[in-house]
């Protein structure tokens, strides 16, 4: 029998499809008086009297009561009668997916780290009031890609402490999980003590799957390394994690966070220090055109006083600089050296006289521009290894800079290396 109603003091939820069933319970997408959409978990008729009640009431309460924003809400709850019996539910807000269904999808590994810490955070919350959830899974997990939030639900089979119990509650030897996969080994065991280590046992076999894509069974499991090697780091943590024995894996959630946080800065940093020490590498290529394409003399012109050199393209000031100061190579014209030279653009000019004297080796103004083409070589070279000489300057300064910043770096790693959380 499928109820199309449920009922609560002040409000009424209609049944829209179901999409979830264990086997104590249900879980139907239904939809509120103003067409909002909630999911409600209800006891199925057969499982609504003993312990599977007292438990439902258990995990109801504490959902109810807590605040914590990754832990599942329950915003409602009341009874709906059932093939005779009266079974209890809650209603808490709707999550189109589940961690499993993103994993599924995929997930970027930028994007793991952050949802897994979600997740540790929804369950540090729970351990925190005494509750262990026991039952840990991707389908357990759900998701809201609207603000990329995490959330922890499904408390049906979890530990509660005294304090939180609404009702005693005792935990069988014989009773065990729908899903074996993500259980850790003394929940397998006959009369094998469970605590909050299982919980962390169940966390290291999602955080590794969320990057390879597998659950990590057995020996020889697909790790981190191989799947995303930027995130490698990680691995010795999933392994303290999965140990068989509860003794031997982090003792707390907060334990877990913190040791993710500290191998994360460990690794970013020593990625700082190789990119430090590789950055001081050869000397860069001098990205300048005046380099690339070297100044040359592609026209001759007389206007007024002044005889006209064009240039194949515009000179700076500090080429311009370099050329009148370079010096000659070899002699010329006296008053036409280098320094006779004035720059403009794609210009130089020098003044000459309106009846030219006699030379020798040619006329008056061929020599000219023929020394000038000698000076042009001459500045073309002294121009290209000046800013090479400014080049090695300024890398030698940074990379005395970065000598400081690596020494700081390194120190900065050993002093942590020798601090324990």
């Amino acid at each position: 029998m499928k109820p199309q109603v449920f009922k609560t003091t002040f409000h009424k939820y209609r049944w829209v499809e179901q999409i979830g069933e264990g086997g104590c319970g249900r879980v139907i997408k239904v939809s509120d008086e103003d067409d909002q959409a909630c999911a409600l978990k209800y006891l199925k008729p057969e499982q609504c009297r003993g312990s599977r009640r007292k438990r439902f009431q258990n995990e109801l309460m504490f959902c109810a009561k807590s605040d914590d924003p990754h832990v599942v809400k329950v915003l409602d709850w009341g009874l709906v009668t059932l093939d005779g019996s009266d079974c209890p539910f809650y209603v808490m807000p709707y999550y189109a997916a589940t961690l499993r269904k993103l994993m599924r999808e995929g997930v970027s590994p930028d994007k793991v780290l952050g949802l897994f810490v979600q997740l540790l955070a929804g369950v540090e919350a729970a351990h925190k009031q005494g509750v262990i959830h026991r039952d840990l899974k991707p389908e357990n997990v759900l998701y809201d890609a609207t603000n990329d939030v995490i959330v922890v639900a499904d408390f049906g089979i979890a530990h509660f402490a005294a304090h939180v119990l609404e009702t005693a509650v005792a935990t069988s030897d014989h009773e065990r999980l729908a899903n074996f996969t993500y259980a850790a080994p003394e929940q397998r065991e006959a009369g094998g003590t469970v605590d909050r280590r299982a919980d962390i046992y169940a966390l290291g076999m999602i955080l590794n799957e969320m990057f390879t894509g597998v659950a990590p069974l057995g020996l020889g499991y697909r790790r981190i390394q191989d799947a995303e090697p930027p995130h490698a780091y990680l691995d010795p943590l999933v392994e303290k994690m999965l140990q068989h024995s509860a003794g031997s894996r982090p003792p707390s959630v907060e334990n877990v966070r913190l040791e993710i946080a500290a191998r994360e800065e460990r690794f970013v940093s020593e990625q700082k220090l190789t990119k430090l020490r590789e950055t001081a590498g050869p000397l860069p290529d001098i990205a300048d055109p005046l380099v690339a394409e070297p100044v040359r003399l592609v026209g001759v012109d007389i206007q007024g006083g002044e005889l006209i050199l064009k240039l194949n393209h515009s000179v700076s000031r500090e080429w311009a600089t370099v050329f009148r100061d370079s010096g000659a190579p070899g002699p010329y014209l006296l008053g036409y050296g280098p320094q006779g030279f004035s720059f403009s653009q794609n210009r130089a000019s020098v003044p000459v006289p309106h009846r030219p004297p006699v030379v020798r080796g040619g006329t008056f103004y061929q020599r000219i521009v023929d020394d000038f083409k000698k000076f042009l070589t001459s500045a073309n070279a002294a121009y290209r290894s000046k800013l090479i000489n400014d080049a090695r300057v300024r890398q030698e300064v940074a990379k005395k800079a970065l000598q400081r910043e690596i020494e700081e770096e390194e120190r900065r790693q050993s002093i942590r290396s020798q601090i324990k959380i």
